[in-house]
Parts: structure tokens; sequence; C-alpha cells
């Protein structure tokens, strides 16, 4: 299998009473460079409720426009729709699951995935997993308004901004009317790095989850979730904020220069917790035995109760334990038992108590405050062994 067939949409005659019409097209499954038109037309068909909701489907070399097997008669369009743009999605990793679970929940289509070089392609899959050219071309070949998605990390989004406005410009003029939002999912990186794609004709916004994602794909792993909505222009940003509502998110703007500064209170937020919870999950293995899977299950009540009391109450009333007791003895031990383990252990617990001082101090007499500066200071430098 060589091909896959798809359906670029043409509006019917204005006046006329005809529904929209499709006209079927393949394209190179592993180019993704499109062959000529097909000559048959036929009425505007919509693709069957399924896991992923794409609107392309094999086809033998062959098959010279028969009618898509199944398919449903759709209703005609007054107006677009959101789920009536297409989307294709570049990247394998958890966000593009996630981003096409919750595209197949909200009735959106996907049209197709693209992978990074090396990554093995899967043509028959549901949607196509193709080079990212080829994914784009065959997205672009529906003629439809479309959402390009570059959930890449971050340090690729450069590269990937480029290879996509390549597309773009191979494939001017784009079908008339055809609106394309090029959307990179960047916590940290500006719009600037999609210049490439605003100078071959497309739109362009940053739309970043501020949430972790696990393995599995789970179409409810965006809702409720916060969105951050970045863009250059009012439309586009609002366009921005229904794509993000349409995911099931709660979407804010967010300022192009503001994004280093929130990209690092969300890793904080997230990231630098898990590390703790290493550490914490290791010392607790090291005193109660068994593993550290086991370790970090007894932690857990603590944990979410620690977590549920902190949104509850914010973190001046959530704080508990010796530094907002002022228990300087206690802190005292703790580092004299850190002194056996990799600095890095210290140097964590002395940060952060530092940082509980500053919310317990309110609560604290001034003496008590200076000891516990005094003790947590940051000792001479070591060396960096065991680091």
């Amino acid at each position: 299998m060589g091909m896959v067939e798809v359906y670029h949409r043409q509006t019917g005659k204005p006046g006329t009473g005809r529904p929209p019409l499709w006209t079927p097209r393949r394209i190179c499954l592993t180019s993704g460079i499109p062959a000529p038109k097909l000559s048959v037309q036929g009425p505007c068909f919509q693709p069957q409720a399924g896991d992923w909701g794409a609107s392309v489907v094999p086809a033998a070399i062959g098959r010279h426009g028969t009618a898509l097997t199944g398919r449903t008669a759709a209703r005609e369009s007054h107006g677009l729709r959101l789920t009536e743009r297409v989307h294709c999605i570049i990247g394998a990793g958890r966000l593009s699951s996630a981003l096409a679970a919750a595209l197949a929940a909200g009735g959106s289509r996907l049209l197709a995935i693209g992978l990074s070089p090396g990554t093995p392609a899967d043509p028959t899959a549901g949607p196509p997993r193709l080079p990212t050219a080829g994914a784009v071309r065959l997205a672009l070949s529906c003629g439809e308004p479309l959402v390009i998605w570059l959930a890449v990390p971050d340090d690729a989004v450069a590269g990937v901004a480029r290879e996509v406005a390549a597309v773009l410009v191979s494939e001017h003029p784009l079908p008339a009317g055809q609106d394309i939002l090029v959307a990179h999912t960047s916590g940290l990186h500006p719009l600037g790095l999609l210049e490439p794609v605003v100078a071959a004709g497309a739109r362009a916004a940053c739309l970043h989850p501020l949430q972790s994602f696990a393995p599995d794909r789970d179409e409810a792993a965006l809702r409720d979730v916060p969105v951050a909505v970045t863009a250059d222009d009012p439309e586009t940003l609002a366009l921005g904020e229904q794509l993000a509502t349409a995911l099931g998110g709660r979407p804010f703007p967010l300022e192009d220069g503001a994004k280093p500064l929130y990209h690092l209170a969300a890793v904080i937020a997230s990231n630098l917790f898990v590390a703790l919870q290493a550490q914490a999950g290791d010392l607790l293995q090291a005193a109660t035995g068994g593993t550290l899977e086991e370790a970090v299950e007894r932690l857990r009540p603590l944990v979410t109760t620690t977590l549920a009391n902190v949104h509850a109450h914010g973190p001046a009333h959530a704080l508990t334990g010796p530094v907002a007791r002022g228990d300087v003895g206690t802190v005292r031990a703790h580092l004299s038992l850190l002194a056996d383990r990799s600095p890095r252990y210290a140097d964590a617990y002395r940060a952060l108590s530092l940082e509980a001082v500053a919310v317990a101090a309110p609560q604290l007499d001034d003496e008590t405050v200076r000891a516990l500066h005094e003790l947590l200071a940051v000792p001479p430098q070591r060396p960096e062994e065991g680091r």
C-alpha cells in the first residue's frame, strides 16, 4: 500500500441548494506528495464517529474515486464551527496522545500525526503516522481550516517550525480561503520561533496545558486543565482560547515575554516536586526497608493531604513541621543525618528549609528566625564528588 486517499472539500454553488462536494485525492504515504486530483466527485461525507474521527482512508492504487464505504452524509455547513477545523499533530509523546484523545472526544477530525526522524511510520494507523512533511501535506490536501500542533520537545520547536514552513511554501498557492493555524505547545519558547510559518501564510499561537501527562492515552487528561494561550493579535488569541475550551481546558492569556517565568514556576511545581518525592522515598526506604515503590506509597497520604491543605488554605496556613514550630534542634539533627549522604540531599534540605523559614517567619520570634538562618546557611564549597 503506497497511497492514502483523502477527500478535498469544495463548497457547493451558492443558491443552488447543492451540498458541498468532496474531491478524492491520493497522497504518497512516505513523502506526502499529492498525486493529481481525481475527476470523480461525490456528496460531502463525514467520517464515522470513532476513536480518532479521521477523514483519511487507505486506498489501493486501482480505486478511482469510489465512495467512502460506510460514511454518512454530513450536514450542510452554516458558518465555521470549531469542530469543522481539521487537525494535524506533530509529535508522538505524552502530550500528543492527550491532544489526540481530547480532539477525538470533542468530535474533531485528526488527519495525521507527524513523526520525528527515525521514528517508525505507520501509514495504516488511524490516523496515519507519517514523517512530518508527509503528515502536513496530507492535512493540507483536504483544503479545510487546519490546526497544526507542534507537540514536540522544547529544543525541537524551531526546527519543526522550519520544516512545516517549507511544506507550506511548497504548497503555494494554498487552497482559497484555507485558514491555517500553527500552534506550538512549549511553555518556555516565544512565538518568534513560529515566524517561518507566519511568513508562509499561517497564523501562529502557543497553547500550553499547565499539566503533566501519564504515558497512557486519556481523553480526560486535559479536562478542566488551565491552558496558557499566547498570540500576537486578538483574533488569533480568541481562536486559541476556543481551541483550549474545545479540548476541555480552561484558557487564560499569557504574554509572550512572561513565558520563561511562567515555565519556571511550572517546573518547580511539577518536575522538581517529583524529584523531591524521589529523595523522600529514598530516605523512607532506608528507614523502613522494602522497595522504593512501597516507600512512595507510604508517603502518599501525607503528600496528598499536604497538597489539599495548600490549595484549601494557602502555603502559610498549610506549613507544618520543625521550621513552622521553630524547632532549631530538630533541624540540626536532620542536617547531621544528611552529612553521610550525597551533598545534594543537604543542599535541597537547606534551600527548601530557608523557603519554609520565609513562609513561617511572621509566626516566629526574631531570635528563632536568626538561629534557623545561621543553621541553614550554605557551608563553604565542597568537592563535587558524590553529586
